[in-house]
């Protein structure tokens, strides 16, 4: 009877024991998780500003063109016997960061996309990539060029014309537009005011 007793007793320890430790991994993982992201993302915009530098450093000494693409991640980037990057970094996956250009034969801008994993990081809004950046608009970060915007092709301005319909404007200024909604199809629902309305539809996107 006794040992009957003394497993079960055994078994109720055993199951605490692991209800603790259970608990505590999902303490230190919601606690240590956002931290190790932001380190990742710390390491992307560092990343991207270093990449920068060595395109900007490329351009002053050829001519005011940027390369056809970057070497892959770990891979030196140099030219003419002048190295530009001694080991192009990789993303925190291993991966190398995407590269854009134009299909000119001296490309005359580039733009340096990546993911940060914390979506609401400000950075997302401060450079422009709320809403998609790159030619397929699935990256949320990057840098580019002083001469080209992150968001090119992913931003749709809309505006209320003078009918009160809130439609897409590819050029607001020439309708006189007074306000625009960045990738908002309902203008806040603002159109029934006389005082967000455009002059006209002529820079109404086609």
């Amino acid at each position: 009877m006794k040992k009957r007793n003394l497993k079960g007793f055994l078994l109720i320890e055993l199951l605490i024991a692991l209800g603790i430790m259970s608990i505590l991994a999902f303490v230190t993982f919601i606690t240590i998780g956002p931290q190790i992201s932001k380190a990742r993302d710390a390491k992307v915009k560092e990343d991207l500003i270093q990449i920068r530098n060595a395109l900007t450093a490329y351009n002053d000494d050829n001519k005011g063109c940027y390369p056809d693409s970057l070497p892959a991640c770990g891979q030196a980037f140099e030219k003419n016997n002048v190295t530009y990057f001694s080991k192009i970094p990789c993303n925190p996956s291993g991966k190398d960061y995407e590269y854009e250009t134009d299909n000119n034969s001296c490309h005359t801008w580039f733009k340096l996309l990546a993911n940060l994993e914390n979506t609401k990081d400000k950075s997302i809004d401060d450079v422009g990539c709320r809403f998609g950046c790159g030619n397929q608009c699935a990256f949320n970060y990057g840098t580019s060029s002083t001469n080209v915007s992150l968001d090119e092709g992913c931003v749709k301005y809309y505006a209320c014309s003078p009918s009160g319909s809130c439609i897409a404007y590819s050029n607001p200024a020439q309708s006189q537009c007074p306000a625009t909604f960045k990738n908002d199809p309902t203008c806040q629902n603002m159109c029934d005011k006389k005082a967000y309305k455009c002059h006209d539809e002529s820079g109404k996107q086609n």
